[in-house]
């Protein structure tokens, strides 16, 4: 049979939960660039979906963060909290980021 190479998605994409990569430098892992790329398309899509309602809707977003790390590359989810709070203040949205960590609710 014929072989092709393992070629890695370009990037991690944007599920239902959000963003889930293992936290490492590149494109296909979460990192602070990324972060911040994703934030701003997220912004972006907020406000264009607020002008199709006549531009008179206010958004507010909360940020909240857990416990996770990789200290080898020094990223945590807190300091990703700050920099999602970060890029949506720049794009105008009010941001409340969330003091300590966040778990989920018990169902």
């Amino acid at each position: 049979g014929r072989l092709f190479p393992f070629r890695p998605p370009i990037r991690i994409g944007f599920g239902t939960a959000g963003l889930r990569a293992t936290m490492k430098p590149g494109p296909c892992g979460m990192n602070d660039l990324v972060v911040i790329q994703s934030t701003q398309g997220l912004a972006k899509y907020c406000l264009q979906q607020n002008l199709g309602l006549g531009g008179n809707k206010g958004f507010r977003a909360v940020v909240g963060y857990d416990h996770r790390a990789n200290e080898e590359y020094g990223l945590t989810s807190r300091n990703f909290a700050v920099l999602t709070k970060l890029v949506l203040e720049k794009a105008g949205i009010e941001t409340t980021l969330l003091h300590g960590y966040v778990f989920p609710a018990k169902v």
